[in-house]
């Protein structure tokens, strides 16, 4: 199974590109619910090497309400239903582990809110918060391929348990920043 995470961006000048909440029926939200292998509704792809695909992305929005005092953020983690697939076998096991997956993205979107709300607190510029934000967004890819590569794409349940234990954990370390909006106030210094 090969898993596809996109990150779509828009922090004023922090990066990009963006969109705000998605509104879309073949859209799940992380903490809606957990996956089923009903969700996987898109046709089956042409490569037979895959055994299917995943797609569950961030979407950030971050936008100032009073450019003197306030910045809003909106960052979702959606599994698309419409884009993803699966083929052949459909193990409780392996959606266990497609699950995960999507789990990451929500860890690393957690992070990013964090890396938000901290950025805009400690004064720091729109480009080091940036330059934060970008890394995370490489790290996610990095920690997909490790977690599919150490568990042999859950194959290996021994290594899997040991990836299921170090996300969760790692989510409950970042359950302050699991609401999807909020508002960052900056610090008084720069309103003077």
């Amino acid at each position: 199974m090969r898993v596809i995470t996109f990150f779509f961006l828009s922090l004023n000048s922090f990066v990009v590109q963006g969109q705000s909440e998605p509104q879309n029926d073949s859209l799940i939200y992380w903490d809606e619910r957990e996956l089923e292998w009903s969700d996987f509704t898109a046709r089956v792809g042409l490569l037979e090497e895959i055994m299917g695909e995943a797609i569950s992305y961030c979407t950030v929005l971050a936008s100032t309400i009073d450019k003197d005092s306030c910045l809003y953020y909106e960052i979702y983690t959606v599994f698309n239903t419409n884009h993803s697939w699966v083929s052949g076998i459909q193990s409780s096991e392996l959606l266990r582990h497609e699950q995960l997956h999507f789990d990451i993205v929500e860890l690393h979107s957690r992070k990013i809110r964090k890396a938000i709300i901290d950025g805009v607190t400690q004064g720091d510029s729109q480009e080091e918060v940036g330059k934060r934000i970008t890394s995370l967004i490489n790290e996610v890819s990095v920690v997909q391929n490790d977690y599919d590569d150490e568990t042999l794409h859950g194959q290996d349940a021994d290594r899997q348990q040991e990836w299921v234990t170090k996300v969760r954990d790692s989510l409950k370390q970042y359950e302050s920043y699991s609401s999807p909006t909020g508002n960052v106030f900056f610090p008084t210094s720069q309103n003077d």
